[in-house]
């Protein structure tokens, strides 16, 4: 895989806006092995990205802990049960647990999956699928009660859609 046009775009980034912006995440979407996947966060170092998101296919739990040992920056991964929070814990391959509402299947999956990563020592936080206000504010609650938040998240559904249900 050629990484030039995503090192463009950051290049680009930082020339335009220098250290005022600091980057989130870089995310691969969970599209790539993981050789792959570190040749490019190394590659990406310079440009200061807080974690890394999804760096390998999903269920690549191996491949997301090379990834891990590989790099500085700590890495998530969305959850979508609990049984992938237990694989990715055994398997030492993520920092973070991105828990979305709406991936997990609404609350109290959350919260158990939250719960294991307080009991494990983990950080979370707050995954989205840009929702609608509903949603924005259910992610909302769950982000009132859930201590170990440490990373942000971006939940910000609301300011991307022209209109909502609400």
């Amino acid at each position: 895989r050629d990484f030039g046009v995503d090192e463009k775009f950051l290049s680009a980034m930082r020339k335009r806006f220098g250290d005022r912006v600091r980057l989130k995440s870089l995310d691969a979407s969970n599209l790539l092995k993981a050789k792959d996947a570190i040749r490019a966060l190394q590659r990406f170092q310079e440009y200061d990205f807080l974690i890394t998101e999804s760096p390998c296919h999903r269920y690549d739990f191996e491949g997301t802990a090379l990834v891990r040992r590989s790099i500085p920056q700590p890495v998530s991964e969305h959850i979508f049960s609990y049984s992938q929070a237990v694989e990715l814990l055994r398997s030492r391959a993520v920092d973070i647990f991105n828990v979305a509402l709406t991936f997990i299947g609404g609350f109290t999956p959350a919260m158990k999956v939250f719960g294991l990563a307080e009991a494990a020592g983990i950080s979370a936080l707050l995954g989205t699928t840009q929702e609608l206000c509903i949603g924005t504010a259910a992610q909302a609650q769950a982000a009132a009660v859930v201590p170990n938040l440490d990373f942000p998240g971006d939940t910000s559904g609301p300011r991307v859609y022209r209109e909502d249900v609400v």
